[in-house]
């Protein structure tokens, strides 16, 4: 069965991107939420083995408050992707869940061995 990784990303481009990628890599997933509370809700509903999430959402939740509230709630791993890299996002972030922070612009193999690595998994490669 494949694993489901739920895409929390509040750029409609960036978005579709990663679906693209992890339809390719043969992962089960929903349309993307675009906002914290969203991906409180959803986590809830979809119980995913993975959040990809982007730390600076658009609406009031950010995505690192709503990491903490799924963490909390649902014990899920994240990987955190960024357009910026904030040095104390680590004292930011601080929870129990197994979590990788990415930097955008990131390249295929590093999310690729991201993944990989937080689910103990193998992708196969992309043809």
């Amino acid at each position: 069965m494949a694993k489901k990784i739920l895409i929390v990303e509040d750029q409609i481009v960036t978005a579709m991107d990663l679906m693209e990628l992890m339809a390719d890599w043969g992962y089960d997933f929903a349309p993307p939420a675009v906002s914290g509370e969203e991906a409180v809700r959803r986590a809830g509903e979809e119980k995913p083995d993975l959040v990809l999430m982007d730390v600076s959402l658009a609406f009031e939740m950010s995505g690192v408050e709503a990491a903490r509230e799924i963490c909390a709630r649902y014990n899920i791993p994240f990987i955190f992707i960024s357009a910026y890299l904030e040095e104390d996002l680590a004292e930011k972030i601080e929870m129990p869940c197994r979590y990788i922070y990415l930097t955008k612009p990131y390249d295929l193999e590093q999310l690729k061995g991201a993944i990989e690595t937080i689910l103990k998994v193998k992708i196969p490669p992309v043809k």
